[in-house]
């Protein structure tokens, strides 16, 4: 019979404990890399759905940046609505010019004209002549009658003196065109083809907006009427 030898007992529990270690470390291991790896296919899921969320809210961005420029422009449009109905244009005046030396030749008017619903006021006028290099104001307004106006350009302005109304108080601006009406404003400059003639007018609609037309017709809203 062999005999066991008692003494190699530590020894062989140890190696005993030792290898269930090393099984329940290498067990510990593959659970830790299941998870791991569990862990990180969550992880790349939630990255997946955040890049699709990110796509979907700069869609979403999009749309609303549509939305809201198509408002503004709708807002806009609205706003300019008023300002869109007054012309500017440049014809001349063959009356007298009250306080000033009569001139057998005929000056540089502004005609006005309000085609909106709604009244204008304040409205103001400069004239740049160049190559004078001059910023002029006017020296006289005057009131015309609607009859007239379709007919101004092919009569050269000659008869208009005779439907116009001149403003008496000196005043240099219109505090009120209604609806519809047409002004004069009256430059004391006599009319030379060899000027280069160009006119601004500035009004403030009936919403309290502040605009300014060029002789070209190009309208832009002001954002105040400080200087003039």
């Amino acid at each position: 019979m062999p005999v066991i030898s008692w003494g190699d007992f530590p020894t062989w529990a140890l190696a005993v404990i030792a290898l269930l270690a090393l099984v329940a470390a290498v067990a510990a291991y593959f659970k830790q890399a299941d998870a791991a790896r569990k862990l990180a296919e969550q992880v790349t899921i939630q990255r997946d759905q955040f890049k699709d969320q990110q796509k979907a809210n700069s869609k979403q961005a999009e749309v609303l940046e549509a939305q809201l420029r198509e408002i503004r422009q709708r807002a806009t449009a609205v706003e300019r609505q008023q300002a869109d109905a007054v012309t500017l244009s440049l014809t001349e005046w063959h009356g007298d010019l009250p306080g000033y030396e009569v001139s057998r030749e005929p000056l540089d008017m502004a005609l006005v004209r309000n085609g909106s619903h709604r009244p204008i006021r304040d409205v103001a006028c400069r004239l740049y002549s160049f190559p004078e290099d001059k910023l002029y104001e006017p020296k006289a307004i005057a009131q015309i009658a609607k009859a007239w106006v379709p007919a101004i350009e092919a009569l050269d302005g000659r008869s208009l003196e005779d439907s116009a109304v001149l403003d008496e108080t000196g005043t240099a601006e219109i505090r009120l065109l209604n609806a519809g009406g047409n002004a004069a404003l009256i430059f004391n400059l006599i009319a030379d083809p060899d000027l280069e003639i160009s006119l601004t007018l500035r009004f403030t609609d009936d919403a309290g907006l502040y605009w300014q037309i060029d002789h070209d017709l190009h309208l832009k809203q002001l954002d105040n009427r400080d200087d003039w």
